[in-house]
């Protein structure tokens, strides 16, 4: 954190923010697979790519799919969907996007190499794309995927050519894209990139700097510096500060719900239901809402934020309960309660340890005991990977960007995940029906049915509807961010 501090201060001292011309982010972090999109498609990475690359689609504010690379899109049958593309664009190196381009990207999630990416188990549905000509392409799916426009949107398309000569080593220090910056330089803590004037959206904003911060309170002390002017994933008690200094706080939807999601597949009280339900009802959630997050979101009540396919706005969060809590926990024979450790996730997004320190508080007043153990957020990804989750419990979104469907956070909690640390086989079955139902209404209506047992079953504390805390600097005018996308083209710096 010091390091990280330091530096930001000494850019500070010698870059007068009047006459600099750079937009300066501060970021949790960059991919390790720097420029390759598909080998990084999580938070907080999707803040990047919007920078460099586009996607046949976007997700709009009402979460449903909206024009970029494709302007239109409908199916042909369960397994077809054709796009139309956007005509006169060209990647920054000049090579034209078409359909071939679309196409080619697509390939590239079928090979072997694609197998270690992240972007595999997002896309293997995807079997494969079809030229018509070179402005429509067909997209294929196996099984049938009515929500493909809203999915296919995280697939950054590629500049065949320019990838085929360069390979993977070679486009990760040196990305290509039909986005409205062009990448200079990237560093393994820094990316500089300089307006492509020739993109279809380009930008007001000459240069961009994307640094790696992932200390909280570095990212803080950057932007009240004056070293940044964008401070990503920031706390809500940052707002004051903030404010002060003439900045804003702006907040977004992470499109997902924080909880900690409990390891049932493993021996421990929490594998009995009625364990779960009561840990539920012992939280005062809304009292986290208003007291540690300013009151800035609501109290989560299923698997499933605001503007999700698949949400059930009927229901309604767990009580606040302790009594009813006990119950639960004497009849499931824990009248006496009982321990358990809980890894949360330290200098990056999720419950912060102050919300921690509260589930804990309310946890002890129904006799059980919450060892809360701060572990990198590095070690929980790695965790969901290959199991090796120490503790019975862990800090994990639901989330559903950038798709934007229930489905897809249900699928990672579940037996359908690699290695998963929750699995009922019967929600896992349900889950690949209401996968494979085309009709859109029949699929909402298996996903809801899904939503409210699981919320039920309560694998998880569910605990608040994901929000983002971004700091913007006074001279960083006209940020408007949607879930997971900064509007890169229409921002401006004031002189």
């Amino acid at each position: 954190m010091i390091k990280h501090a330091l530096f930001l201060f000494g850019l500070a001292g010698c870059l007068p923010a009047s006459a600099d011309d750079t937009l300066k982010i501060a970021n949790l972090a960059l991919p390790e697979g720097r420029g390759v999109p598909h080998m990084a498609i999580g938070t907080p990475y999707f803040m990047i790519w919007p920078a460099i690359f586009d996607g046949l689609t976007n997700i709009g504010p009402d979460g449903k799919a909206m024009p970029m690379l494709a302007t239109e899109w409908a199916p042909l049958d369960p397994k077809t969907w054709r796009f139309k593309l956007r005509p006169g664009v060209k990647f920054s190196n000049g090579e034209p996007f078409d359909a071939a381009a679309v196409a080619a990207t697509l390939a590239t999630l079928a090979t072997p190499e694609a197998l270690k990416w992240s972007v595999y188990n997002a896309y293997r549905g995807i079997t494969g794309a079809r030229v018509v000509d070179a402005l429509t392409v067909d997209i294929t799916t196996d099984p049938p995927d009515r929500l493909l426009p809203n999915r296919i949107g995280a697939v950054r398309i590629l500049p065949p050519a320019y990838w085929a000569k360069v390979g993977t080593d070679g486009f990760a220090k040196q990305p290509i894209g039909t986005g409205p910056y062009a990448v200079d330089r990237w560093d393994q803590t820094l990316v500089k990139m300089s307006a492509n004037t020739t993109s279809w959206r380009a930008p007001i904003i000459p240069k961009v700097e994307i640094r790696e911060v992932p200390e909280g309170t570095a990212r803080i002390q950057g932007l009240l510096s004056g070293a940044i002017d964008l401070a990503l994933y920031l706390n809500p008690e940052d707002k004051t500060l903030v404010e002060a200094d003439g900045g804003s706080i702006v907040t977004r939807s992470g499109g997902g719900v924080e909880v900690l999601s409990f390891v049932t597949v493993k021996d421990s009280p929490l594998k009995d239901k009625r364990v779960r339900q009561a840990l539920n009802y012992a939280v005062d959630r809304q009292a986290i809402v208003d007291s540690l997050l300013g009151g800035m979101t609501s109290a989560a009540s299923q698997p499933a934020p605001r503007n999700v396919f698949g949400r059930d706005d009927t229901l309604k969060p767990f009580a606040y309960d302790p009594a009813k809590a006990k119950a639960l926990l004497a009849d499931a024979g824990y009248a006496k309660g009982f321990s358990f450790i809980a890894e949360t996730s330290t200098g990056g997004r999720g419950p912060t340890a102050a919300i921690a320190q509260k589930i804990a508080q309310d946890l002890a007043a129904v006799n059980v005991r919450m060892e809360v153990r701060a572990v990198p957020q590095s070690k929980i990804f790695r965790a969901a990977y290959d199991g090796s989750f120490e503790g019975q419990a862990f800090t994990m979104m639901y989330g559903s960007i950038p798709y934007m469907d229930a489905l897809t956070s249900l699928r990672l909690h579940s037996c359908l995940w690699q290695t998963p640390w929750n699995c009922v086989p019967e929600y896992a079955e349900r889950i690949k029906q209401a996968y494979a139902a085309f009709d859109l209404d029949e699929r909402e209506r298996l996903t809801k049915a899904l939503v409210r047992d699981i919320r039920d079953d309560a694998p998880a504390l569910w605990l608040y509807d994901d929000v983002t805390f971004d700091g913007v600097a006074k001279r960083l005018k006209n940020y408007k961010p949607v879930f997971s996308t900064i509007n890169y083209e229409t921002l401006e710096l004031a002189k």
